[in-house]
């Protein structure tokens, strides 16, 4: 059951809340997201091209405008198809993507006074999906009563590593240094993203993550972290410090790099949440 959408739905084993692909708890506005799989934690990935693994997505977003689900789904998929169905006791649409086989997304939306939801079945594209079970799933969706909304306890928040990016940048220069994993874990926010530019990017879980790392400590790769310049990023509520790794950073579905002798620029990536910082992330910036 979940508060902050309003909404249960059946899970079989060995079906859970995933580990990355969700929005924070403390948030108090949409958009809202939950996302389940039947990935174990150490093999649960997301990518830019494709789904490494099965995953059911699960989104509350304003609609102020008051659209029809049908309004709604044709902005958001011009070229997909579109049918009238009945979802959850609602009238709904259906919109199925069929780039990589029997569906890429089938995608279920109707409306809820002004907000709307989403609830997409996403197959893995590294091999056959199970597409019984996430339909299986996608049926058993409802919409809580008011009742049962109000009994659940309000959602934890991410918790933060530090009260500034200042602050959260020393002491990951200070683990670093020492190689200590765990208070680099401690750092680290639920899911963690990974990018290179130019490239694509991921994101894992944050116990994969620092498995990989840790395996690249004991390797002997060195992390050198620059303290002496916070910069904004682009995307909301983030700055980042740059780095210096000998090896590429963990993540992005491979085997973690051994140190070499190249030296490689990585932003470290710093999230603000409801009450502090957190490290959310890496991202690899090849110079030519």
């Amino acid at each position: 059951m979940s508060k902050r959408l309003g909404f249960a739905l059946t899970l079989p084993p060995p079906w859970r809340k995933a580990g990355c692909g969700n929005s924070d708890p403390g948030r108090t506005e949409p958009p809202y997201v939950e996302q389940f799989t039947s990935a174990p934690v150490m093999e649960e990935h997301i990518g830019d091209v494709g789904n490494a693994n099965d995953r059911v997505d699960a989104r509350l977003e304003g609609n102020p405008d008051r659209l029809t689900p049908t309004q709604f789904a044709q902005r958001r998929f011009r070229d997909s198809p579109i049918s009238a169905v009945t979802f959850a006791g609602r009238p709904a649409v259906e919109v199925r993507t069929t780039q990589f086989g029997p569906f890429d997304a089938l995608i279920y939306i109707f409306a809820e006074g002004e907000q709307m939801y989403s609830v997409s079945a996403l197959s893995k594209t590294s091999a056959p999906p199970d597409i019984e079970t996430m339909l299986t799933i996608l049926r058993s969706v409802r919409l809580l009563s008011s009742a049962e909304r109000q009994a659940l306890s309000e959602p934890t928040p991410f918790p933060p590593a530090a009260p500034t990016a200042e602050a959260l940048a020393d002491m990951l220069e200070t683990a670093f240094e020492h190689k200590d994993v765990a208070i680099l874990e401690r750092l680290l926010g639920p899911c963690v993203s990974q990018g290179v530019v130019p490239g694509g990017a991921g994101s894992e879980p944050r116990e994969r993550f620092v498995a990989e790392l840790r395996q690249q400590l004991a390797a002997g790769i060195t992390v050198t972290v620059d303290t002496s310049t916070i910069i904004t990023a682009s995307e909301p509520n983030t700055r980042y410090v740059w780095s210096k790794w000998n090896a590429f950073p963990p993540g992005g579905g491979g085997a973690p790099q051994s140190p070499g002798s190249q030296t490689y620029n990585v932003q470290l990536l710093m999230r603000q949440a409801q009450s502090g910082w957190y490290w959310t992330g890496t991202l690899l910036v090849h110079t030519f």
